[in-house]
Formats: C-alpha cells, structure tokens, sequence
C-alpha cells in the first residue's frame, strides 16, 4: 500500500524543472494527498522553497550528478515501507533504478527532448512527459508507450493573475504604451532563442514599438547579445538576467 512519495530531484539550480517539484509538492500537500517528502541538494533553492511551504525536505550532499551520497539517502529512504519514488532529472532517475528494491514503485518525469537510451527508464513504473515532443522521444528510446502519461507542467493561474507589474518598461525608460513580449528560459541552446531573435528582427519593420525582455541566464547570453547587435535590436531587447518576481514581469507582458 502506498503510503508516501519520495521526491527526488539535484536541485543544483532554480529552472523550470525545480519550480515544478515545488508547485506539484505544493499542490499535493493542499489536496490532501499522501505524506511526501522532497530529497534533494543541500542549501539548494528547491529545499528553502519547499520548507518555507512545510513540505518535509532531506538535504544531502548531492554534489556530483551521481553522488554516492545521495545514492544511500536514496536507498535509505526506498526500503521504508510504502514508500514510491518520483525521480525528476536523469540524475535522481538513474540513482533511483540503482537503489530502489524491485517492489517499489518508480515514476520519473521527463522534460526534455533530448533521447534517451532504455538503461533506467526500463525500471520505471510509469513515466510522465510533459509534452507529446517528450513523449515521442521517450517512446523511441525504448520506453514503453503504455506505461508513458502525458502531464504538461503547471501555472499557478490564480497567483500570476494577482501579481503587481514589475514596472519594466519605466526602469528601461521604454514607452509606458510599449508592447512588451517575455521570455522565461534559461539561455541554452535548445531554448530556441536564436529563433527568437531572429523573428524580432522581421517584426521590427512594421512593429517599430515592441520590445522584447529575454528573462533568464546562461551560456549562450554572449553569443546572442552579439546576435541582438548584429541584427540591429540594441533598443529593442532587454536581456534581464535571472529574475526573481517572474510573475510581476509576466504581468508587464503584452505577449
């Protein structure tokens, strides 16, 4: 018998993935749902979020992405009883297929494109994509269709609708009436900001006003400044860095 639900996630960072280990733990915890418990890295941002909430958390030293250490708290914790373990990043997931007996219960979340090889996502119970792209690709990877629940990532709708506007356009000197598109994601390559970039350069013609705030930080931040510049949209777009009060700059948006 179920009894509690083991959360599983590095949380070597603050992105999408974490926010949504913390919105699902959240959400659980105010329906009702079974005790849970979120094991993740020490002093991460995902731990301060989550205990804030009251949400149980176990902090361990999970430094390398398959750090022994966080393997026996694992394990530690998959031989308590009823326990189901919900693994959220390919590092958990593997650890996970390693230390859990074969009696536990093992789901694991993907959200990411990227292919995977069969190894652990054999051991999986059942696995969730959050999009029908991840399911596609866990399914070429191995991962059998009918054990695959497509589950796209939440929005905490009633929360974002009450934030106050950041205020963006004043702080940037931009036009009060200034249509303002937002985008929240972290600057990789798989992002697509490129593209991005590419399409506010054939709207700058006949949409002169809009500007454009790229939230979030990365690797590829110097490689599409230049772009920016080289496509001629200094005044135009705003790389904001990582952004605290995501939803005040939601609020700023036009798009």
């Amino acid at each position: 018998m179920l009894t509690r639900v083991v959360h599983l996630a590095r949380g070597r960072a603050w992105r999408g993935g974490e926010r949504q280990v913390w919105l699902l733990a959240r959400e659980l915890a105010r329906q009702g749902g079974p005790p849970q418990l979120v094991l993740t890295g020490r002093g991460s941002a995902l731990a301060r979020r989550c205990r804030a909430d009251g949400i149980p958390v176990r902090e361990v030293a999970w430094r390398a992405g398959l750090d022994p250490r966080a393997f026996i708290a694992i394990l530690s914790e998959s031989r308590r009883p009823g326990s189901l373990l919900h693994a959220h990043d390919a590092h958990a997931l593997r650890l996970a297929a390693w230390a859990a007996p074969r009696d536990v219960p093992l789901v694991a979340t993907r959200r990411v494109v990227f292919p995977v090889g069969p190894g652990p996502w054999r051991r999986v119970s059942r696995a969730i994509a959050i999009s029908e792209a991840v399911r596609q690709a866990l399914e070429a990877g191995g991962v059998p269709a009918d054990r695959i629940t497509v589950i796209p990532s939440a929005i905490p709708v009633d929360e974002t609708a009450r934030a106050v506007p950041s205020g963006i356009r004043a702080r940037l000197g931009w036009p009060g009436t200034a249509p303002v598109a937002v985008t929240v994601a972290a600057l990789t390559p798989e992002k697509g900001h490129a593209d991005l970039l590419e399409a506010a350069a054939r709207l700058a013609g006949s949409h002169p006003a809009l500007r454009w705030v790229l939230a979030g930080d990365g690797p590829e931040r110097t490689a599409l400044e230049r772009q920016a510049a080289r496509l001629g949209l200094r005044g135009a777009v705003h790389f904001a860095g990582h952004v605290d009060d995501v939803a005040g700059l939601l609020a700023d948006a036009t798009l």
